[in-house]
């Protein structure tokens, strides 16, 4: 028992366990992606895990010429900044073809696997701003 305890304290003190109390981040996310000439409209879910790890996973629609379906997943690391800020990295990503399999891919972002600064606001217990969307807690 006193192991375990012991553990426990070991990993809080060093950063590895979160709670909601000091990550309010924790859990899954969802929001709307709107279509833009980019391309097709997106629906996003955001999963934030308490060993500061994220997954990132965009169902992407058809775009114009009937064709792109699938998605996309993204997977890295965070870290709070601040009570409003974070950093994230991207350490994987892959692209999931409708009806196909997900096999890794060269991302898109320029910068991945770069430390990137992002803010949120929290509106309430299940809803939070963040990168132009809203996003609702699952």
């Amino acid at each position: 028992m006193r192991k375990t305890i012991a553990i426990i304290f070991l990993c809080c003190v060093s950063g590895i366990c979160a709670d909601a109390e000091t990550n309010p981040l924790l859990g899954t996310w969802s929001a709307v992606s709107p279509a833009t000439t980019a391309g097709p409209a997106s629906v996003l879910y955001l999963t934030f895990r308490g060993d500061w790890s994220y997954e990132m996973r965009a169902l992407v629609g058809t775009n114009a010429a009937g064709t792109g379906s699938g998605m996309a997943i993204t997977d890295g690391n965070y870290e709070l900044t601040g009570p409003n800020s974070i950093n994230y990295w991207e350490t994987r990503y892959q692209i999931c073809p409708s009806g196909g399999y997900c096999a890794d891919y060269p991302s898109p972002v320029g910068d991945f696997g770069k430390k990137k600064p992002g803010t949120f606001e929290l509106v309430g217990d299940k809803q939070m701003k963040a990168e132009g969307l809203l996003w609702t807690r699952q």
